[in-house]
């Protein structure tokens, strides 16, 4: 206790950071976050997933015990609450990150001494007291280190950047936990030796964990804006911090959904794996695996999750990650023993729609809610997040496990399937993620597309488009990027208008030229005030093929300025950008583009422009043509 309190005083010491980064520092806060996430994997794998269930399997844990351990993080999350408001008092968010979450990762110390001194229900129970003390003290500085990473990464850049940190600690949990199951197998076939290779797996998280504190503490801290930081030590203080998040309507339609989501997620959460150990009669090298094969597929799809996050926004995506996910629970029923290749297509299918699916599901949570809290509450956000669908989806498993106790008895056929508690499960927590899925449609993401929408601009983008955005994201020569937008303007597609955009600002006057070609046949609304832009920008010298470009796009919000900029008195212009403007006003149409083209014509004595406004009149169909 004492030296918790001389670690809170230190930190009231501590100066508050208050200087801007530097875009140099932010750079260095974004890599050493990324080595962060991947020595912080190196804790999580060793010590969740098939490695924590087997341990309790073999501490003789019942269905009941196994519910508690999936429920114990969740729960965990209620504290909270509690640390989002005290760390609104601290002058620095680091040193509170790095020793609570140390604190919480070296308890596994003890575990792994555990076998060697106790042994039956007295280890079990000691186990889960740990395991519950360390899920809290690792659950206290959550709220802090969303803030961090909140104020830490630009907004614009947030899909991407997860989505490379996150692929970065699926590459690191992929390769950590191949040999760790080889050598659990290895120690559980040896007598005597179980307790041996379950003790070098935790130690090993533990250094892991211990080396991802290092590497938040060298991260660079980004000054905060504090919320009703004068009136936190007053209860009505107190009151409106905590009522804030409830107010906002945006997040109410967020907590909804993650609720009732979460309870799906968890009712059965934690026996997949013992249906995998104790049903199928995996190994531990064979569920590492499968969970290679998730993070592999996680890996690959990452970081074109990140990419379409930032493009088409969060929403669409999570509802894309909701329906795949929602399949998954009923292909286990089809995991059955006896046929080999049938059993491993199964799972093979799993785990791949696991990595693929799970990944933007998650991705999307998070980013969704970092977006719907204001810089100086995202911590008390994250923290009622965390805590209201913690106290309900933490339930979720402690439910499951009564009813497989309830269960265990149970035993039909259907249409040859063998039906059984776990069958019976996976049905139940397939039913509730189905009825989140209604509620997505009160979850607000300003700006992003609907989920059908982006599907079909998915479908519509062919294999080579994929490569020409990407040389138009990344530093090229100048032909790669010339031939990548004149690629772009014959094959259209939607998911390339963000690198069109900016190809418009292009060095090369032959990009942004086929850039606005592009944008015209793409046919998106959104194009339109890039292109209207684009003809108002002398220096870019690409007038003509904007104006061109609005004519094909068909969006006659564009009448008024192309007709303003035909009779501008301030800028004199070619006949080659007089002659584009002309033809978009006649193939966008209406009595406006008719009036104005036959003022045009009026002034003009130009026959070749006279010729032009006489045919472009006759496409506006209008009655003074």
């Amino acid at each position: 206790m004492r030296v918790g309190l001389r670690k809170e005083r230190d930190q009231q010491m501590s100066p508050p950071v208050t200087t801007p980064l530097s875009r140099l520092d932010v750079l260095r806060g974004l890599r050493f976050s990324v080595w962060d996430g991947a020595f912080a994997t190196i804790w999580i794998t060793l010590t969740s997933g098939a490695f924590i269930t087997g341990f309790a399997l073999w501490l003789h844990a019942d269905s009941v015990s196994i519910g508690l351990l999936t429920a114990v993080p969740t729960l965990a999350a209620l504290v909270q609450l509690l640390s989002s408001y005290t760390t609104e008092a601290l002058p620095q968010r680091r040193p509170f990150i790095v020793w609570y979450s140390l604190a919480g990762r070296l308890l596994w110390l003890p575990i792994l001494l555990l076998p060697f001194f106790l042994s039956g229900s007295l280890a079990l129970t000691i186990f889960l007291v740990l395991f519950t003390a360390s899920s809290i003290l690792t659950s206290i500085p959550m709220p802090a280190w969303s803030s961090w990473m909140s104020d830490l990464v630009p907004v614009g850049y947030r899909g991407r950047y997860f989505g490379y940190r996150n692929m970065v600690a699926g590459i690191t949990g992929m390769v950590i936990s191949l040999p760790a199951a080889w050598l659990l197998d290895v120690a559980v076939q040896s007598a005597g030796w179980t307790k041996v290779g379950f003790a070098l797996l935790f130690g090993t998280g533990v250094i892991g964990g211990i080396v991802s504190g290092i590497m938040v503490w060298l991260q660079p801290e980004p000054p905060r804006v504090r919320s009703q930081e004068a009136n936190l030590s007053r209860l009505g203080g107190l009151r409106s911090y905590f009522a804030a998040p409830f107010a906002d309507i945006k997040f109410r339609h967020l907590l909804l959904f993650n609720v009732v989501f979460g309870v799906g997620q968890n009712l059965a959460a934690p026996f997949f794996t013992v249906y995998a150990l104790k049903v199928l009669q995996l190994n531990y090298l064979w569920m590492q695996v499968l969970a290679a094969i998730v993070g592999v597929s996680a890996l690959v799809s990452m970081p074109f999750w990140g990419y379409l996050a930032d493009k088409f926004g969060n929403k669409p995506l999570l509802a894309i990650g909701t329906w795949g996910v929602l399949t998954l629970p009923i292909s286990w029923i089809f995991t059955v023993r006896g046929n080999n290749a049938v059993m491993a297509a199964w799972l093979l299918e799993i785990n791949v729609g696991s990595g693929v699916f799970w990944a933007v599901v998650g991705l999307a949570q998070f980013n969704l809610l970092i977006g719907c809290s204001s810089p100086e509450n995202t911590s008390v956000y994250v923290a009622t997040m965390s805590a209201v669908t913690g106290l309900l989806a933490g339930i979720a498993p402690l439910v499951g496990g009564y009813l497989m106790h309830l269960m265990s008895g149970l035993h039909f056929m259907v249409h040859g399937i063998d039906i059984g508690n776990y069958q019976v499960l996976f049905l139940l927590t397939t039913l509730l993620r189905l009825v989140s899925i209604p509620l997505l449609s009160g979850v607000q993401d300003v700006g992003s597309q609907s989920a059908s929408d982006v599907i079909k601009q998915l479908g519509q983008a062919k294999p080579r488009n994929w490569a020409h955005i990407r040389k138009l994201q990344k530093p090229a020569e100048h032909m790669q990027r010339l031939r990548a937008a004149e690629a772009l303007a014959e094959s259209p597609t939607a998911l390339a208008l963000g690198e069109l955009v900016n190809a418009l600002q292009d060095p090369s006057l032959e990009v942004r030229e086929q850039a606005a070609r592009a944008l015209g046949n793409i046919g998106n609304r959104l194009a339109l005030e890039p292109l209207l832009q684009a003809t108002q920008d002398e220096a870019a010298s690409i007038t003509t093929e904007a104006a061109q470009a609005l004519g094909v796009l068909g969006d006659r919000r564009a009448v008024p300025h192309l007709i303003a900029l035909m009779s501008s008195t301030s800028r004199t212009l070619r006949r080659a950008e007089l002659q584009s403007i002309i033809a978009a006003l006649g193939a966008l149409g209406g009595e406006e583009a008719a009036e104005a083209l036959i003022k045009q014509l009026e002034g003009t004595s130009d026959p070749g422009l006279q010729e032009d406004i006489a045919d472009s009149l006759g496409r506006t169909r209008s009655e003074r043509r």
